[in-house]
């Protein structure tokens, strides 16, 4: 007896040991073939490997994973689904690991069915109630109609009578006639329902919409355009990811399609001017020096002696240098003078053209000069050690020359506003605590010009005048004769600098391209997207 009971556990034992072997093949056999793609045959294969090793919790998640998946696809197969959609939906399900409903929901954040009739126009001169009618209009462009169980239209008999019609314009009189709305299931079938608050709410379609924000745009300027959208549109949920650069809106096709509409047109490019510079520098010199020169020097003369060196024609002077009993005289020379009149002229004239092209509103910079280094603070550190131990002097850079700041606004008559600031910035020769002193001059206005006109929106005119005299004193200041011992120099300095800008229009304002006409419908009863 105790024999026969070992032998059964052994047969039960073995009996085990196969059927888990068995479930492994046809699991592996199950992963093969969802990888390959094929997830009909692989739903079967795990639904025969659970079978065979119910206790493995691996098998029994795989198996109910793609139960779940043919739940879903036998489901939405009834709603239009075709087997490429189930096949990606199963994919979904199985490798990426979301739920039956996540992948459904995916599927139905897709725009709505669009109807696909007839494109020609038909006339019709139809009386009935609302049923006949809608049926007979929708026949006449391949479309069938499908109405809610407890439609009702209007209780009399109504005329339709209209000529060349589309299936669009047909549609939408037959809706404000009925008070009804169409919701498009499929390209070639619609449904129709009562045109209620409540029914609209629960029965019309909802969309999302992403909109990128153009890198043009700035983050801020996108949110001022989100905000008049909702404030005409009145979209149900509208957001700005700034981080992603994209618009979110979800509300019923038309409304979404409308607001979308309009973002483009208010995001288009804005006009491009481009602006021609032209800056003009005269200068004129002159420095005129007359007068007499004295030497620096002049030598004292023993007359008794230099006139012993003359010759013999002059003895009459010798015997004057010597009156007075052999008395010496002395005197002063002055060879080394010289009387002179100079004059010099010079003049110079420069001219700088450049080209500046920016958008409407934006401003455009332009710079013509060095950038000056300028120490402002000195070595700070212990004597009589080396700089890398220190604090090293400090330098600050400075933007020497003219500094344009340009920022034009377009007119729809077509002239262009400019709003300039100019600054010239230049070393004036003196130093505070060794530090240069600049002078700064600074010019701001506002000009209006037609397109292609010229302007001179700024002008620096510069005039020095200097004389300095320079003679003996006291000689120097006599009236006169003061001007034979006096040296003068005169200069004069004249500068001009003239900025003229011309404006260009390169590309036309957004008002200049005419926006479609959008038909939205009323704030109860918004348009149907067929």
């Amino acid at each position: 007896m105790a024999i026969f009971r070992t032998g059964l556990i052994l047969l039960a034992f073995g009996t085990v040991l196969g059927a888990e072997e068995q479930a492994s093949r046809v699991f592996r056999a199950a992963e093969r073939a969802q990888r390959s793609g094929d997830s009909l045959q692989a739903y079967q294969l795990y639904t025969q490997a659970a079978a065979l090793d119910p206790t493995n919790a691996r098998y029994a998640l795989q198996w109910n994973l793609l139960r779940d998946w043919a739940a879903l696809s036998a489901q939405v197969s009834l709603g239009g689904l075709s087997g490429d959609d189930a096949e990606d939906a199963a994919q979904r399900i199985t490798v990426e690991g979301i739920s039956p409903s996540e992948a459904n929901a995916g599927r139905l954040a897709l725009p709505p069915p669009r109807l696909q009739g007839s494109a020609e126009k038909h006339s019709f001169d139809l009386r009935g109630t609302a049923r006949p009618v809608f049926e007979q209009v929708a026949a006449a462009y391949g479309i069938q109609l499908q109405f809610e169980d407890d439609y009702r239209g209007p209780a009399s008999a109504f005329a339709f009578r209209l000529n060349d019609l589309s299936m669009q314009e047909a549609f939408h009189a037959l809706e404000t006639i009925t008070n009804s709305f169409l919701v498009p299931v499929n390209p070639k079938l619609a449904m129709v329902y009562q045109d209620t608050t409540q029914r609209r709410n629960d029965s019309a379609p909802l969309m999302t919409a992403e909109i990128p924000i153009p890198e043009r745009l700035s983050v801020q300027a996108a949110q001022e355009m989100v905000s008049a959208v909702q404030q005409v549109m009145q979209v149900r949920r509208i957001a700005v990811d700034p981080g992603r650069r994209v618009v979110f809106m979800r509300d019923q096709p038309g409304t979404i399609l409308a607001a979308r509409q309009i973002l483009t047109n208010l995001s288009r490019n804005k006009a491009q001017v481009n602006i021609e510079i032209e800056l003009l520098s005269v200068s004129k010199n002159s420095t005129l020096t007359y007068g007499l020169q004295w030497q620096n020097m002049a030598p004292v003369l023993n007359f008794g002696t230099f006139l012993n060196n003359i010759p013999s024609t002059i003895a009459g002077f010798t015997r004057f240098a010597t009156f007075g009993g052999g008395a010496t005289f002395m005197g002063i020379g002055i060879t080394g003078a010289e009387a002179f009149a100079t004059v010099s002229r010079s003049s110079a004239q420069s001219m700088v053209r450049a080209e500046a092209v920016t958008l409407d509103g934006q401003a455009a910079s332009f710079k013509v000069g060095d950038r000056y280094p300028i120490v402002t603070s000195s070595y700070i550190g212990p004597a009589g050690t080396s700089q890398d131990s220190g604090i090293p002097p400090a330098i600050q850079f400075q933007d020497l020359g003219l500094i344009l700041k340009m920022t034009p606004t377009v007119h729809a008559n077509g002239e262009i506003t400019l709003d300039v600031d100019a600054e010239q910035n230049a070393l004036n020769g003196a130093t505070n605590d060794n530090i240069p002193i600049i002078t700064t001059r600074h010019f701001q206005g506002v000009t209006r010009l037609v397109e292609g006109e010229w302007a001179v929106i700024a002008g620096l005119m510069q005039t020095s005048v200097n004389e300095s005299r320079s003679g003996i004193p006291g000689l120097s200041s006599l009236p006169v004769f003061g001007h034979l011992f006096t040296k003068t120099t005169k200069a004069e300095n004249v500068g001009q600098t003239l900025i003229v800008l011309k404006p260009h229009l390169v590309s036309l304002p957004p008002w200049e391209t005419p926006s479609p006409v959008l038909w939205v419908g009323t704030e109860t009863k918004p348009v149907s997207v067929y």
